[in-house]
């Protein structure tokens, strides 16, 4: 009896204070975020029936163009209207997620993230305009979201990865010598968290 009382209390615990979390859960849940609580929480809104499907996008300039796997819901334009800005969204096996809120309606591309430490970790896609030359283009961007301090880090820079890894003299000394400090954020990120 005491156990089944205890069993509850830890339920109730769970479902009312938010316990539930990404990091220690070992189940995700499927269905769509609407902010960085909802994947840090594992609290994404139910979608029935979901389905997600698979495309490619072209990116980059003249003479360097480049293809990247992008994903997105299955669903039709009422559904989009309906559900409006969302930031990603769980198939109970991976996150998807997208740089930047995005109305649904709008086409938005979502991609797979990767686990790193505290942190999901995924490139994207992001527009550059030149509204004076009426040019504009897409180009790849890194970016994370941090679990612990519930924030989306849009188009990761050199300056927003020396804040992060800034406690770890040895680590940022390192990574300030780099050369090309864009191709590596992925491997400091990791080294960072594999130390902490």
């Amino acid at each position: 009896m005491k156990k089944a009382i205890y069993f509850f209390a830890f339920l109730i615990s769970n479902y009312c204070f938010g316990q539930s979390n990404i990091l220690t859960d070992s189940i995700l849940k499927p269905g769509i975020y609407l902010s960085v609580d909802h994947i840090s929480n594992n609290r994404p809104i139910d979608l029935t029936n979901l389905r997600i499907k698979k495309d490619s996008v072209k990116y980059g300039t003249i003479g360097n163009t480049k293809y990247m796997t992008v994903y997105a819901l299955d669903i039709t334009k009422d559904e989009a209207k309906r559900i409006g800005n969302i930031l990603g969204f769980c198939d109970g096996k991976n996150i998807y997620l997208s740089p930047f809120s995005n109305s649904y309606s709008k086409g938005a591309s979502f991609h797979k993230t990767e686990k790193i430490g505290h942190f999901l970790y995924f490139n994207g896609i992001k527009e550059v305009n030149m509204p004076q030359q009426n040019l504009f283009w897409l180009t790849d961007c890194q970016n994370l979201v941090d679990l612990n301090k519930n924030e989306l880090v849009s188009n990761l820079t050199n300056g927003k990865l020396k804040k992060i890894i800034s406690n770890n003299k040895e680590l940022l000394k390192r990574f300030k010598k780099e050369k090309k400090k864009s191709t590596v954020y992925r491997k400091y990120l990791k080294e960072y968290c594999e130390v902490k």
